[in-house]
């Protein structure tokens, strides 16, 4: 990245163990019976990674207008939506693996 500088508080901070299988969680989402559950144990597995904005909306691309910082925005929305795609069942994943937005899925 050029000369922008993202600190590790900057929602798109990337580190080194923010990986397509770094979040887990106890429970995978199979329908709506246990959305409630699946939806809470996310919601706090994205907060500790600062990356619920990317689902809930309010860090979106057009938020930054500087090229370096929507091509990382790309790649943490591509990170959030495989941590998504890694914990629903295989039944769920086709509505998912074509999505461009976390905030859309």
């Amino acid at each position: 990245m050029s000369k922008n500088t993202i600190d590790h508080t900057h929602p798109l901070f990337l580190g080194p163990s923010d990986t397509p299988s770094s979040v887990s969680i106890p429970v995978k989402l199979t329908r709506s019976e246990n959305y409630g559950l699946w939806s809470r144990s996310m919601r706090i597995a994205l907060l500790g990674k600062r990356k619920l904005g990317f689902v809930t909306g309010t860090c979106k691309k057009e938020s930054y207008k500087i090229t370096d910082l929507q091509e990382q925005w790309k790649t943490c929305n591509a990170i959030v939506l495989s941590w998504i795609m890694n914990i629903v069942c295989e039944d769920l994943l086709g509505g998912i693996v074509y999505a461009s937005d976390a905030h859309l899925v």
